[in-house]
């Protein structure tokens, strides 16, 4: 997954195996707060700065549906400082869901 963040706004893009997705959202100081949004689903990330990773909570609300879970993503590479690029390794969201089990999505 590869996000950028600037002025206050976080925008980035990726995929897994659940497909293709884009990432909008915004941070204020530490407090962070990104959707993960799939073709026909989203996944809101809410968390905190730590100075080595965002850590929070997750929830996917779709009609009736529910779920919710921790997450942590850690950035693995900085690529462009000037433009405040980074390559994050993130939690598989999906993983979670059905046994608890964490994987690394792959910068591609």
């Amino acid at each position: 997954m590869t996000l950028r963040f600037g002025a206050g706004e976080i925008s980035g893009e990726g995929s897994d195996k659940s497909g293709g997705f884009g990432v909008t959202g915004e941070y204020d100081g530490n407090d962070v707060v990104m959707v993960k949004n799939y073709m026909f689903w989203q996944v809101r990330y809410t968390g905190k700065w730590d100075g080595q990773m965002i850590s929070g909570r997750w929830t996917i609300l779709n009609g009736n549906y529910f779920d919710a879970g921790a997450y942590e993503i850690w950035p693995e590479t900085e690529v462009d400082a000037e433009d405040e690029l980074l390559m994050l390794g993130a939690m598989d969201v999906l993983d979670l869901l059905p046994s608890g089990s964490r994987s690394s999505i792959t910068p591609s």
